[in-house]
């Protein structure tokens, strides 16, 4: 019996001791050294620099990035760097020879004077604290503590590398004329930046330039004007998103038009396309092709206070209309049963809109359209994602029985909601925070008893400092789930059956008509 009994705790034994085994190995692969290096120990025996976090006694305004570590007994090859070098004091960073990846962008530190490669490192090169890839054909990266505001990428690169110059203080650029790639990121924060090979005040990216990859330039807000090249196939995600540009025109051979590429240039006037076959101009509105089956980019600067989108017109891409200034109404087809995320974001000035056909409002939608006061959902609507209203000016909200989905935060932050009412027939699945921040919200109130209200679902305010009180009106039928308010001090609800007892507004309505009666029989007497 003992026998039996042992070999059948064997295999828990050795699981038991491969898991300890393995537990302690992990935590081996992880070390830190007295100086604030971090390390990880990679299978092939050497090691990834992962972070940089010294102690005030070790902060060193000239850093050398050792060849070697030593961990327990053992030597190790430095061969990959992953941290970013942000601190305030750093003045030079040493690599060595040793290096054969680094994670960019990396060298962001403000004061940053000077970066050096070992001469005989084989993957990366310094030229004047500008890094470059083997060869030189790919710029790695230009740190962002450099102060000249111009830099000439020399002719040898073909590539600009993702995060390249972000943040860079740069005012002026000079691409090289073979110039094939730029990468993601590439100019992303870039806010001086307003002349790229500027010619006869135009700027002009080569022509030999295939790719623009995404949020490339997006937050260059001195740039106003730009030449695309003759090349351009793709231009990424975001590419151009909040930049300073006034008019931009699609080249001849691009294919490939990511969502948002100009999306929230509040200067943007006009886009014109006239030889391109993948994408048309309507009336000042980029679409997609000849049939006008999707609306690509409405100008977010363009003159106009309303637009009615063509009767062809199937999809709104995502991100489409985001950062209108002028736009005040839109005119939906009976054709749109969908709307794409952050199709309307920040439209600041948009007042109304006619959502009847639609049957799914994606996320952010109309997230910080905070004119938008109304709205009348359609019959056929099923789904309301997240944030799709968030910080809009809605006064009122009515959740048609269609419903089934009210993500998180759909109606969150909006500071002039007041009423909700709740269909009956309404199945919905209210998801948590869904009226967050909402904070002048006094009444829910819910006709039917097929709502499904998740936990969370009608948390107001999570300050205990500021708490909301929040009358929810119910059918007799209906149990309210006692997790709906998670922080009960901060969203105090007062709960009562429809008909037990008028609410606030009822009494004030009561009052009302009965003051109008007994004014209209005093009048009445009066003329007797």
């Amino acid at each position: 019996m003992k026998v039996r009994i042992l070999l059948a705790a064997l295999p828990i034994a050795i699981l038991l001791a491969i898991g300890v085994v393995a537990d302690g190995s992990d935590a081996d692969y992880k070390f830190e050294t007295d100086d604030g290096f971090g390390f990880e120990i990679n299978d092939d025996e050497t090691v990834s620099l992962l972070s940089y976090d010294p102690d005030m006694e070790h902060e060193l305004a000239n850093l050398i990035v050792p060849e070697t570590i030593t961990h327990d007994g053992k030597e190790y090859k430095v061969s990959k760097i992953y941290c970013v070098f942000s601190q305030e004091w750093l003045e030079t960073i040493s690599i060595p020879k040793t290096v054969e990846h680094l994670e960019t962008p990396m060298f962001q530190a403000p004061n940053i004077k000077e970066i050096t490669i070992d001469p005989e490192n084989p993957y990366y090169s310094a030229i004047d604290s500008v890094i470059y890839g083997e060869n030189g054909f790919e710029l790695i990266e230009y740190p962002k503590g450099l102060k000249a505001e111009s830099f000439t990428v020399p002719d040898e690169v073909v590539a600009i590398n993702r995060g390249a110059f972000s943040e860079s203080q740069l005012k002026e650029i000079n691409l090289p004329p073979r110039l094939f790639s730029i990468e993601s990121l590439a100019f992303i924060n870039c806010v001086q930046l307003s002349v790229i090979n500027e010619n006869e005040g135009k700027n002009h990216i080569p022509d030999t330039v295939n790719v623009i990859d995404d949020w490339a330039f997006y937050k260059c807000t001195s740039l106003d004007n730009l030449v695309l090249p003759e090349e351009l196939r793709i231009i990424g995600k975001s590419a151009f998103r909040s930049t300073g540009l006034e008019t931009i025109e699609i080249p001849e051979k691009l294919t490939t038009l990511g969502d948002g590429a100009f999306s929230d240039c509040k200067q943007l006037r006009e886009i014109t396309c006239e030889y391109n076959n993948t994408f048309k101009v309507y009336k000042g509105v980029l679409f997609k092709n000849d049939a006008k089956t999707t609306l690509m980019c409405y100008p977010a600067g363009r003159e106009g206070s309303e637009y009615r989108i063509n009767n062809s017109t199937a999809e709104i891409a995502p991100e489409a209309f985001s950062g209108c200034v002028n736009l005040k109404s839109v005119i939906l087809p009976n054709t749109m049963i969908m709307l794409s995320k952050e199709a309307f974001k920040n439209c600041e000035s948009l007042e109304k809109i006619n959502l009847r056909p639609v049957m799914v409002i994606s996320e952010s939608v109309f997230e910080g359209c905070t004119n938008l006061k109304s709205v009348e959902f359609g019959p056929e609507l099923i789904s309301i994602g997240q944030l799709a209203f968030a910080n809009t000016g809605l006064e009122e909200v009515k959740i048609t029985s269609s419903i089934q989905v009210v993500d998180n935060d759909a109606f969150g932050y909006c500071s002039n909601l007041m009423m909700v009412e709740i269909e009956e027939g309404c199945a919905a699945e209210i998801n948590q925070w869904a009226f967050t921040q909402s904070h002048n919200l006094i009444i829910v109130s819910i006709y039917g008893n097929e709502i499904k209200m998740l936990p969370g679902s009608l948390d107001v305010s999570t300050d205990a400092n500021d708490p909301v009180y929040l009358y929810v009106i119910k059918s007799k039928d209906y149990s309210l789930p006692k997790d709906v308010v998670q922080y009960p001090d901060c969203t105090i609800l007062e709960v009562q059956d429809r008909g037990e007892r008028p609410y606030p507004y009822e009494n004030f309505i009561g009052i009302f008509i009965c003051a109008l009666i007994i004014f209209g029989i005093f009048k009445l007497f009066r003329g007797i």
